[in-house]
């Protein structure tokens, strides 16, 4: 798969702050002289780029297997909770032969349904049975899981009364650069995304001193993105 080049990424952003600076000079000197900050500028955009990009514009993490450590609920139901791995940025799935769904999306805990998912009365708001999973500081906590015992069928490996199951995750991951000089790549991002990061981080830079300009080239990325995501959807 091919990906973002750090390099060709930098010469663009210096092409896109070009189009909306008279006052900044073309070229790749500019690149080399600014290259630490328009680096800087380029890993905020990737982030940004990544949290809103289709999942199929990126390489996942799939099939990871977490343990989750198992509590009990008010209605006797259980749930259960997993550090969240430090590479992690955002939810596609997660799934396991206890829950009768995969959840797709990681909630804040300050949703609305966190709380419910405490009350004794099963049923209440989203419904104490939903499969749902929340990003409690840094910990993912899912929801919920029969009674004890069992909780784990024999059926599928485990022990009846454990209180450990397992959950199978796959999710997007920050990305970061690797490699050096010329070999340096955003590893995680399509090559097809190169043009959007390039304007967003134009955009970040260009806020430090042209909040006019600065709308313009965000618009100007929110747009080049908007096409992709039309292209895969045609």
């Amino acid at each position: 798969m091919a990906v973002i080049k750090v390099d060709d990424l930098l010469r663009r952003t210096v092409v896109y702050v070009n189009e909306y600076s008279a006052d900044m000079e073309a070229g790749d000197a500019f690149a080399e002289e600014a290259k630490g900050d328009l680096l800087a500028y380029a890993d905020a955009a990737a982030r940004m780029v990544a949290q809103v990009a289709p999942a199929s514009m990126q390489v996942a993490v799939t099939d990871a297997n977490f343990s989750l450590t198992l509590e009990p609920r008010p209605d006797g139901r259980r749930h259960g909770m997993a550090a969240l791995p430090p590479d992690y940025m955002r939810l596609i799935y997660i799934s396991s032969s206890e829950l009768y769904r995969p959840i797709t999306a990681l909630l804040p805990n300050t949703h609305p349904t966190y709380a419910m998912q405490f009350c004794p009365c099963a049923g209440v708001g989203s419904g104490a049975y939903a499969p749902l999973a929340y990003d409690v500081d840094g910990t993912v906590d899912v929801h919920s899981f029969d009674e004890d015992p069992p909780l784990t069928p024999p059926l599928y490996g485990g022990e009846e009364g454990t209180d450990e199951t397992t959950v199978t995750m796959k999710y997007l991951v920050v990305p970061t650069v690797t490699g050096e000089g010329a070999n340096a790549v955003y590893g995680t991002l399509k090559e097809e995304l190169t043009d959007v990061v390039a304007m967003q981080a134009a955009a970040l830079y260009l806020s430090m001193t042209d909040n006019e300009k600065a709308g313009q080239a965000q618009q100007m990325a929110t747009g080049m993105l908007r096409g992709i995501v039309s292209e895969i959807e045609r």
